[in-house]
């Protein structure tokens, strides 16, 4: 999809102009497309009209000016033009693009760039008319306009190709007149680093807040403006009675769950919201509250409230999570007609439930009816996540479908949670192809894949240097480290040996990480295993080593690849691995510089 930026100054989207945008956004037919949306020229050659609705940047061919009037009908005739349903009928639509060309010509001589030698084309576009083109062109008086100089409501159906057919007939068009003949047009003249230039120029980047801050709320809308993307599905599933979702981390799982979650509650549903991992329930239950008839609930703490426990055994703990207390949970279900059944059953992670059949059976049984409504089973989960299913994999989907019968199956192939750039750059290090199709989050947030090389006896120092120089852009809070086993990380030695710390990095560690001695610390650490299905801003992974793959290998019966894939997908937008034993190839220094070989004791 085309990137699409908008002036701070003119976000508010007219009906046409939102028309032309849904085109567009629903249309994947190209990623390289700038789209610029409501600028105002500060200083116009002309004064009048100086704002333009959109300029389509693209690369190696030209640009577009688009007028988007919002008129349910059009005339043009010898009296001039008139546009019904807008502010100013009368307003002629083809001066103001003229206007438009005119104004922004002039910016790009501000930049030193070839303005004449660049294809530019105008175009006015009415999305609300049902209007032939060629039907017009026989019929209309003079030359008013070109006819690839005007687009109505079926070129919403290819806006693409609308818009570059008017750029490629505009140029033929400006080669044929005996003026230009000896100009000729250069497309390759707008690349990618001109058209940068020039969004930076018409919609410059500023910021009067303090940076960290400032750079903390745009990434904020910029998750959120995501999230938003997908209501859209809802309303078209919301109402099938089995819903599983299957996607790659990142592709808003368990976003979606919540948005059902509350929407079940508000259709009157008795609503249990359920998945594997304890902190995972914690997030899941911030966010949706504790409101009437929604209960957020750890499987396992729910299995263990079902046999009526008071708290999970210490010892055996496999045996105990994994046999004796959901046979436990089971047993008494099918005994107390009492326990509560919910006609909502959302579910998340479910790749983690699905290996144990007697946890599934429990989920079955939990499913039950409300008056008037139909009840409901959602599901969501990532089969490339099963580092707790060990050398036993199982087709979750197909899982699903033996435990609640038919259902409806959907992929989400749109990353919403990391960009672009550091998305496409943790599959390269994995060596995996990409599951996305599109990515919603801007990729001018993009932050770096950063491979440090450390060993045992500096692995402390450079973690230090890395957590204070990531303390520039983001908040200590939205940064989070990540290691394999707790007992082998780096900051669990660190803090077991506070009363002998002889270090400034120690210290500095000491200070910042929150611990059960420190819980004023602001930067959060935990196993991989334990923060799956979370995210952060920026992640950091310590300890990868041949010590922590022979670890995983054993354990969990996985690859490394395996765990860093769930660690790597944590991250939004910032991404730093503390790599010892040569294990991937190193790309920076500690202090955030393009690696270079220096002494293994520096940082």
């Amino acid at each position: 999809m085309a990137q699409i930026r908008y002036s701070q100054q003119n976000a508010k989207l007219n009906i046409a102009e939102k028309l032309i945008l849904d085109s567009i956004e629903a249309s994947k037919l190209t990623t390289d497309w700038v789209i610029l949306h409501g600028v105002t020229i500060s200083h116009p050659l002309k004064k009048r009209d100086e704002e333009i609705d959109f300029i389509v940047l693209i690369p190696n061919q030209g640009i577009v000016i688009i007028e988007a009037k919002g008129a349910v009908e059009f005339t043009f005739d010898s009296q001039g033009v008139e546009l019904k349903g807008t502010p100013d009928p009368h307003k002629n639509p083809f001066d103001q693009a003229r206007t438009g060309e005119h104004n922004l010509r002039h910016e790009l001589e501000q930049i030193e760039l070839p303005h004449k030698k660049i294809p530019l084309a105008r175009l006015v576009w009415l999305p609300r008319v049902a209007q032939n083109v060629e039907e017009l062109a026989n019929n209309r008086p003079g030359r008013g306009f070109m006819n690839y100089e005007i687009a109505f409501q079926s070129a919403l159906d290819n806006p693409f190709q609308t818009i570059e057919n008017a750029l490629i007939e505009s140029s033929k068009e400006y080669q044929k007149k005996k003026t230009h003949k000896d100009e000729k047009l250069d497309p390759s003249l707008l690349g990618k680093e001109e058209i940068k230039a020039i969004v930076q120029h018409l919609i410059p980047e500023f910021r009067v807040s303090e940076k960290v801050e400032a750079k903390q709320k745009e990434r904020a809308r910029e998750l959120k403006k995501a999230s938003d993307k997908q209501d859209f599905l809802l309303e078209m599933i919301r109402d099938n009675s089995v819903v599983y979702f299957s996607g790659a981390a990142g592709s808003g799982k368990s976003m979606i769950l919540t948005k059902l979650a509350l929407y079940s509650r508000s259709q009157g549903h008795k609503v249990l919201v359920t998945c594997h991992n304890i902190m995972m329930s914690s997030w899941l239950s911030d966010k949706l509250g504790h409101p009437e008839n929604l209960r957020v609930l750890a499987f396992d703490d729910l299995l263990l409230e079902i046999a009526g426990l008071k708290s999970h055994k210490t010892t055996n703990v496999d045996t105990w999570y994994n046999k004796t207390l959901p046979e436990a949970a089971l047993e008494k279900l099918k005994a107390d007609n009492t326990i509560d059944k919910y006609s909502a059953l959302i579910v998340d992670e479910f790749q983690d439930i699905a290996i144990n059949p007697v946890k599934l059976e429990v989920l079955s049984l939990l499913r039950g009816k409300q008056k008037g409504l139909a009840s409901r089973v959602y599901i969501a989960g990532d089969d490339d996540q099963q580092i707790m299913n060990g050398t036993n994999p199982v087709d979750s989907v197909d899982v699903a479908r033996k435990t609640f019968g038919s259902l409806t199956h959907i992929q989400l192939k749109t990353n919403i949670r990391q960009t672009p750039e550091l998305s496409a750059a943790v599959y390269k290090l994995l060596g995996k192809k990409s599951p996305f199709d599109a990515h919603y989050i801007n990729e001018g947030l993009t932050d770096e894949l950063e491979v440090i090389h450390v060993t045992p006896e500096n692995q402390v120092k450079r973690l230090a240097a890395v957590l204070e120089r990531l303390e520039k852009d983001y908040p200590q809070r939205d940064i989070r480290v990540l290691h394999f086993k707790n007992e082998n990380a780096v900051l669990t030695k660190v803090f077991n040996n506070q009363g002998n710390l002889t270090s400034a990095a120690e210290r500095k560690l000491v200070q910042i990480c929150k611990h059960e001695t420190n819980p004023t610390g602001e930067i959060r650490w935990r196993s991989i295993r334990k923060f799956k299905g979370l995210d952060q801003d920026a992640i950091v992974i310590t300890d990868i080593s041949k010590e922590s793959a022979a670890w995983v290998e054993k354990e969990l019966k996985r690859t490394l690849e395996d765990a860093l894939y769930v660690g790597l997908t944590r991250a939004r937008f910032k991404i730093v691995l503390l790599v010892q034993d040569e294990l991937f190839a190193p790309t920076h220094n500690a202090d955030g510089t393009t690696y270079k070989r220096q002494n293994e004791s520096d940082f």
